[in-house]
């Protein structure tokens, strides 16, 4: 039996202790015969100290020696102390202004002055941009393919002057200038204004053109629409007639929106066809979709169809303004009686 086996035996008894030479356990005997010769110290085990209650005697009698009990210390948990912390507010980190040299310095060699907080954030509503007031009518209505025929001579000449564009999107005059609030322009026409070779009245209206030209297009191909809203706000006295809006022809006006005294008409070439407003009150203002397409042109009064009128024509083109249907010269009337009207929008489509 080596050291090691002994040592075990006398760390972990497992039977209860013998009587010394009672020869029933040989091993038992032979090994505590040999105690006295043992060096307990080359069996301990690190960090084990083992402890005896006295010399080798037989078990169990003042003086004999126990078998050895490994002691072990207590084991405490050590756990570290909790220790409360007292909640501590975050500290405010201000933000800066974004440093940037002036142009021509390089970042390098730029000293800026101590930077500055920026203030806090808010939340007051920022103020929105002034709206530009239009200056002229160029500024409510888009110009870019009207040419604007005026009831004052070219001078030199007796014929109207007439402005096309580029000039007419800045132009302004007495005739044809933006209305008191700025949302409609006016198109103004007296009784003694010049007028065109073809006809024996004033007008302030424009014509339409196309890339630049003078429009004309067939009633019977595609589909061709005028949308409009205006309000006449002035008619002539002796002979109180305006014409609002048209399609003018090769020859001729097969389609006008014509006032005459309190009543609007649809007329075709100075015949009646559709009376729109029976009791038209000056300044009220309406909306009117013209729409030609296979050899009709319908009309849309307030949204409500009010009338279909046949159109077989080749050179047709809108037209929309003041053409005031009397003058001194044929009528006799006053030189300084007009007619007027305000146009607030209009747009033309061709497909």
């Amino acid at each position: 039996m080596d050291t090691n086996d002994r040592a075990q035996f006398l760390i972990f008894p497992q039977d209860p202790p013998r009587r010394w030479g009672d020869g029933k356990d040989l091993l038992n005997d032979a090994l505590y015969d040999e105690l006295d010769t043992l060096d307990t110290a080359s069996f301990a085990e690190p960090g084990r100290d083992l402890e005896y209650a006295g010399t080798l005697g037989t078990p169990g009698t003042p003086g004999a020696m126990q078998p050895a009990v490994p002691v072990y210390p207590p084991v405490v948990p050590v756990y570290p102390p909790v220790v409360s912390q007292p909640s501590v507010a975050q500290p405010v980190v201000p933000v800066y202004r974004p440093v940037v040299p002036p142009p021509g310095v390089p970042a390098g060699n730029y000293n800026p002055r101590p930077q500055v907080p920026m203030p806090a954030p808010t939340t007051a509503p920022v103020a929105s941009r002034p709206v530009s007031r239009p200056r002229t009518p160029g500024d409510v209505l888009n110009l870019r393919n009207w040419s604007l025929a005026l009831p004052i001579p070219f001078p030199g000449t007796s014929k109207p002057l007439a402005i096309d564009p580029p000039q007419l999107l800045t132009y302004s005059s007495e005739y044809f200038k933006l209305n008191a609030d700025g949302t409609g322009v006016v198109f103004k026409a007296h009784a003694g204004g010049v007028h065109s070779q073809n006809s024996h009245y004033p007008r302030s209206e424009l014509r339409e053109l196309i890339n630049g030209k003078n429009a004309a297009w067939s009633s019977n191909k595609g589909v061709h629409t005028m949308t409009f809203v205006e309000a006449v706000t002035n008619l002539p006295v002796k002979k109180p007639h305006v014409c609002a809006a048209q399609i003018h022809g090769t020859v001729g006006a097969p389609v006008m929106i014509r006032l005459e005294g309190t009543k609007l008409w649809v007329t075709s070439d100075g015949d009646k066809i559709t009376l729109l407003e029976p009791n038209y009150r000056l300044g009220t203002k309406y909306k009117c979709v013209l729409t030609v397409a296979n050899g009709v042109c319908t009309v849309i009064y307030n949204d409500k169809p009010s009338a279909r009128v046949p159109i077989d024509d080749d050179g047709c083109y809108w037209k929309i303004g003041t053409y005031t249907l009397s003058s001194t010269a044929k009528v006799g009337e006053s030189p300084s009686a007009y007619g007027e009207e305000v146009v607030y929008s209009v747009d033309v489509t061709h497909r």
